[in-house]
């Protein structure tokens, strides 16, 4: 196993378990260079959603969706998801801009964004 893929499978692993802060922390230790991995770009976007940290998290996942096809599916559906709670939350101007975001980066993400209830009040 190469060391990238032992970092991202170390973080991974806190995150199996729920340690969200602690996954964050450890991928802050990760040298600048390998830091940028897309595995390690992705530990990151879900800690900073589970800490609620929304902004890192749109950030992180504008910029994997400059990646390639996997990276940009992931984060297509992630700005739907973020999309969602800012909905729930009665921002629906930001949602709408996450929305926007998430079919530039990922096309096919329309199809289930058009389909999620939580979404519909923006329609």
């Amino acid at each position: 196993m190469n060391h990238e893929r032992e970092m991202v499978a170390m973080a991974e692993g806190y995150l199996e378990l729920g340690e969200f802060q602690e996954a964050w922390d450890f991928t802050e230790t990760i040298p600048c260079i390998q830091g940028i991995c897309s595995g390690i770009v992705r530990v990151r976007i879900i800690c900073a959603i589970a800490l609620r940290h929304f902004e890192i998290a749109e950030e992180l996942v504008c910029f994997l969706g400059t990646g390639p096809f996997p990276f940009r599916k992931f984060a297509g559906g992630i700005l739907h998801e973020l999309a969602g709670a800012y909905c729930h939350a009665g921002d629906t101007e930001h949602a709408r801009k996450l929305i926007s975001d998430a079919i530039r980066i990922w096309p096919d993400e329309r199809f289930s964004i058009i389909e999620n209830p939580a979404l519909e009040s923006l329609f």
